[in-house]
């Protein structure tokens, strides 16, 4: 009986549930798929990318990326290598590397986490991205602006992993209400 109620749940249960984070609230946005970005947040001073020698991405490719966000409003940011050698990025940097074992005990249900800091007028932030998931950084690099997400499938900012895509609906106009 129990194995019957079992394989019932599973059925029921939706597969981004299985594959990301399940929650009811994944359950309300796979009814709802409707779309409200947060108002980019504007840095302090525009910082400078690094991308430690330890990251599973290049400078190229956090270059292309950062590209892509800068057409639809985001600031042109300077990138640059380094090895990181600091747990924490000093103000004026953001840091993009692997999951740092510390980190990963504190936020253990997360693919991929961005952290600035203070959130209202960042200083400095750091990403950390499990493999070289271009989608994954995009939308990593995303959160560096815009502190929230865009409950819709298929968007550069959908908060499932299964559903972030290439829909950039809502940015423009998130970093014009942001001052930019």
């Amino acid at each position: 009986m129990l194995r019957l109620i079992m394989l019932v749940i599973l059925a029921a249960v939706p597969l981004g549930c299985i594959r990301s984070a399940c929650s009811l609230e994944y359950v309300k946005y796979l009814k709802s798929n409707s779309l409200e970005l947060p108002v980019a947040v504007k840095w302090e001073n525009n910082p400078v990318v690094q991308v430690c020698d330890t990251a599973p991405v290049t400078k190229d490719e956090v270059e292309m990326l950062l590209a892509q966000w800068s057409t639809h409003g985001a600031p042109k940011l300077k990138v640059v290598e380094s090895k990181c050698e600091d747990n924490y990025p000093a103000p004026g940097f953001l840091q993009i590397d692997k999951w740092r074992p510390d980190w990963r005990q504190q936020v253990s249900n997360a693919h991929a986490v961005t952290a600035v800091w203070p959130p209202e007028s960042p200083e400095a932030g750091l990403i950390m991205v499990p493999d070289s998931n271009m989608a994954v950084l995009r939308h990593e690099l995303g959160h560096i602006w815009i502190q929230g997400h865009g409950m819709k499938r298929g968007h550069v900012i959908c908060p499932y992993v299964d559903c972030i895509g290439n829909d950039w609906e809502g940015v423009k106009k998130s970093f014009r209400k942001g001052g930019y």
